[in-house]
């Protein structure tokens, strides 16, 4: 017992009698992440692991990954069923790169929307398999699913075996599995040299193209650090428990028309927008709360109503992390009522492009008006006054930049995370102004047919636009082929619009032009129409597997 308290918990040599290292280290570790559990992750933080390893927004699971490193002995195995978040998690990078460093990885089984476990539906699992040791002769086989629902022995079998008719698998190159400088996990391979593949698609963008980071500053929206009362500001004691649910930052209506605000107070409040108005193109602005904006330069006691309304909730405010130079500062000089991260006034009300933090698809939509909303929501402004922001716009909703996030940036499961670096890295194609003059056009009509609900008509639209962004970033295949359509579009964009402007038009004079070029641009006969509908036989290198994928 003496021995046993002057040992650390799990010491293999005392344990097992083995020294120089485990030949296999199989586990399923906790699914932990830093929210919640923060005295959990500055302990381990403390540690020599974490003294190693630790880093913002990380998962407890990665400690595992590099413990089993440590453990294993040379050529040793481990395996482990995990989240699959790890493979383009910002706060992964260090587990990456040990993997990288460390390891020779053998087998990864991303389950992606399948579900392992019916008590964790909304995981996205993964089986990682790798060798201590580095080997670049040895190939990763990598598979990825494509079956939904709850998982069963019969398909779990048929996966892992490497059988299953609804799973992709490859076989990638040890250097081929890591992308870029934040080490990314690409299963289908960082590049690709087979002609016809998505990913050597994918790498002819970068070519004579900028990274929108260049054009376009990238931001999330704001934090307020306490939207409502919850059950743990109860728990805390901080509130009565009569006030749960109440608004603190974020308010209702009924709650604003209670607080009965002067004209004064009413120039801090800001119609507040979620996530899910967000449309490609267009936003609906269906909002029923709103923000109180309340930031650093403010004095509140010259808003006497507003400054009642949060004195109720000043010990859930002060109890808000303090770990942000901007709340530090405003709680220096005793301003504890300002939002947590507010951001610059002009990123809201200035044009700009907006985008929510997850979807299904790449949704991406103007605004030129107020549009104050949480950090799960993205702002892309420009850097200068030369930007067109609906030629990028054009570009960023089409099937190519689905394509390009989808397998190039980060996803969970299915659901494309659209965050500062995936969004940074998505390259633009360098062209003339003229050239972007047609896009900036149809985009402008694109968001008259959303507003006005007309899906069926866009679709024509958005297949033109599609054709557009292929003829730039693809211009000598695509005239190769036969099959560039940008001179065709421009020839019907300027007989129809008559050298007027879109945005000048009445509502009735919309509709007509719109109503012009959609039959132009779904006759069979039209020169645009023969040709998009020849792009998957003309280009079966290229844009089939964009538009079959």
């Amino acid at each position: 017992m003496t021995r046993m308290r002057h040992r650390r918990f799990f010491d293999p040599e005392w344990m097992f009698d083995i020294s120089d290292g485990f030949d296999v280290v199989i586990g399923n570790p906790p699914y932990i992440g830093e929210k919640g559990n923060s005295t959990l992750f500055r302990n381990v933080a403390n540690s020599s692991l974490g003294q190693r390893f630790s880093q913002m927004r990380m998962d407890m699971v990665y400690y595992f990954f590099h413990l089993s490193l440590d453990l294993c002995k040379d050529r040793g195995v481990g395996a482990f069923i995990s989240t699959n978040y790890f493979i383009t998690a910002a706060g992964a990078i260090k587990l990456r790169l040990d993997l990288k460093n460390r390891a020779t990885m053998l087998k990864i089984i991303n389950f992606n929307e399948l579900k392992i476990f019916q008590s964790a539906i909304g995981q996205h699992n993964m089986i990682s398999v790798f060798r201590k040791g580095k080997n670049q002769q040895v190939m990763a086989m990598t598979a990825v699913s494509r079956k939904i629902g709850v998982a069963d022995n019969e398909n779990l079998t048929s996966i892992i075996t490497m059988s299953d008719l609804d799973t992709d698998y490859f076989s990638i190159k040890q250097d081929n599995l890591y992308d870029g400088g934040e080490s990314y996990i690409r299963l289908t391979g960082a590049k690709s040299t087979k002609l016809g593949s998505i990913n050597s698609v994918l790498d002819l963008l970068i070519t004579n193209s900028y990274s929108l980071n260049k054009i376009c500053e990238v931001d999330s929206g704001i934090q307020t650090g306490i939207d409502r009362i919850t059950n743990k500001h109860i728990k805390k004691g901080l509130v009565a428990r009569q006030y749960l649910g109440s608004g603190v930052f974020v308010l209702s209506e009924s709650e604003v028309d209670r607080l009965a605000l002067n004209k004064s107070e009413r120039k801090i409040l800001k119609k507040w927008h979620k996530n899910s108005d967000i449309s490609p193109y267009y936003i609906d602005k269906q909002n029923e709360q709103y923000l109180l904006y309340i930031t650093r330069d403010l004095t509140l006691t010259e808003f006497p109503s507003i400054y009642k309304h949060l004195k109720i909730y000043e010990k859930a405010i002060k109890n808000r992390s303090s770990n942000r130079g901007e709340i530090q500062a405003a709680l220096a000089i005793g301003k504890w009522w300002v939002l947590f991260v507010a951001k610059r006034p002009s990123l809201f009300i200035s044009p700009k492009i907006v985008c929510p933090q997850r979807s299904k698809i790449n949704a991406f939509a103007y605004d030129n008006s107020e549009f104050y909303a949480s950090k799960d929501i993205y702002y892309i402004t420009p850097r200068s006054k030369n930007t067109n922001l609906k030629f990028i716009l054009a570009i960023l909703n089409s099937k190519l930049i689905y394509h390009w996030l989808y397998n190039k940036g980060k996803r969970k499961g299915e659901m494309l995370e659209l965050y500062a670096t995936p969004l940074e890295n998505i390259p633009i194609k360098e062209v003339t102004k003229n050239q972007q003059l047609p896009f900036e056009l149809i985009v402008g009509q694109m968001i008259f047919l959303k507003k006005n609900n007309e899906i069926i008509e866009s679709q024509a639209f958005e297949n033109v636009i599609d054709g557009l962004v292929f003829s730039i970033y693809f211009p000598d295949h695509m005239k190769e082929r036969k099959i560039d359509i940008l001179q065709f579009v421009e020839k019907d964009l300027k007989d129809v619009m008559q050298d007027r402007e879109f945005d000048q038009l009445t509502d009735h004079q919309k509709e007509k032009v719109i109503d012009d070029l959609h039959a132009r641009w779904t006759n069979p006969r039209s020169e645009i129409v023969k040709r998009m509908n020849s792009f998957t036989e003309k280009s079966p290198d290229i844009l089939k597997p964009i538009l079959e994928s």
